[in-house]
């Protein structure tokens, strides 16, 4: 079940990558806040954060992620 979740939050990442870099959903893929008050205890895992440990389970990262989204032939799949 974890497999099939993960390949899922690896295919929207892949969508969201080949978005127009207008779209908010692209642009906030590199955006960080400009700081502000953080709440008490651990930090929760941002979107981010879990994509790019399953971008390590797949054996790449956040980096090559965008070439290999745009390479069809490799299969982002």
């Amino acid at each position: 079940l974890s497999n099939i979740i993960k390949s899922r939050r690896v295919r929207l990442l892949g969508h969201i990558i080949l978005m127009p870099k207008e779209i908010r959903a692209n642009f906030t893929l590199n955006w960080r806040p400009d700081g502000g008050k953080r709440s008490r205890g651990r930090p929760r895992k941002s979107l981010r954060a879990i994509w790019m440990q399953d971008l390590r389970d797949c054996g790449t990262n956040w980096y090559q992620a965008p070439k290999l989204a745009n390479n069809k032939k490799n299969g982002w799949k």
